[in-house]
């Protein structure tokens, strides 16, 4: 790219799951696009390369993925967290639970509004 024989860099991540990219800011690689293509089934690469050249998807995307997971709000809410001693039907312990403190403002909700 610095000798001019690459305009830009765009990196497609072909992965089902989220993958953390804050290497995508460091100026030193050059990345002018992220893509997340996921699984592509049988006719996905054919939307890929009209994406890559130009053609836009116009749409939303039903997931919202994080540059870091560090921004996503439920990072703070999502723990060890236990209650001591607590047992469910069957003598089963169960002494891991959740906090949800996000209410409606979780995935792209809380996105939109809070960018």
């Amino acid at each position: 790219k610095d000798s001019g024989k690459i305009k830009k860099i765009v990196i497609l991540l072909n992965s089902v799951n989220q993958v953390q990219c804050d290497y995508v800011d460091n100026a030193e690689y050059g990345i002018d696009a992220v893509l997340w293509v996921g699984e592509g089934g049988a006719t996905g690469t054919r939307g890929i390369g009209k994406i890559l050249t130009g053609v836009s998807p116009s749409g939303k995307l039903t997931d919202t993925y994080w540059v870091e997971h560090y921004f996503n709000p439920v990072y703070a809410n999502f723990g060890e967290f236990a209650n001591a001693g607590e047992t469910v039907p069957g003598g089963i312990k169960s002494t891991k639970y959740l906090v949800y403190q996000e209410g409606i403002y979780n995935g792209y909700r809380y996105t939109e509004t809070r960018y």
